[in-house]
């Protein structure tokens, strides 16, 4: 019995997989049961962060980042 990541389950349920892999995979599920929860499970973390909308830093955020990278570019040899 082969061994899964949660990296190549991850990718088979994004449809990422290698088809080999995802062959692989979709064998086991029909007969390790192990598998088969750890996949419903990872599938769920999937569909639940799906549907979570995309958030973006204020806009006071990110004119922090952008004086500090200015401050310091010269010394990291950077022109911006």
């Amino acid at each position: 019995m082969q061994n899964f990541t949660p990296d190549q389950l991850t990718a088979y349920l994004y449809g990422e997989a290698d088809g080999v892999v995802s062959q692989q995979i979709e064998e086991a599920i029909q007969t390790n049961w192990t598998l088969h929860e750890k996949v419903k499970v990872i599938a769920a973390s999937v569909n639940r962060l799906d549907k979570m909308p995309l958030l973006s830093p204020s806009e006071k955020t990110l004119d922090r980042l952008m004086a500090y990278a200015e401050a310091n570019a010269s010394s990291l040899n950077i022109k911006l």
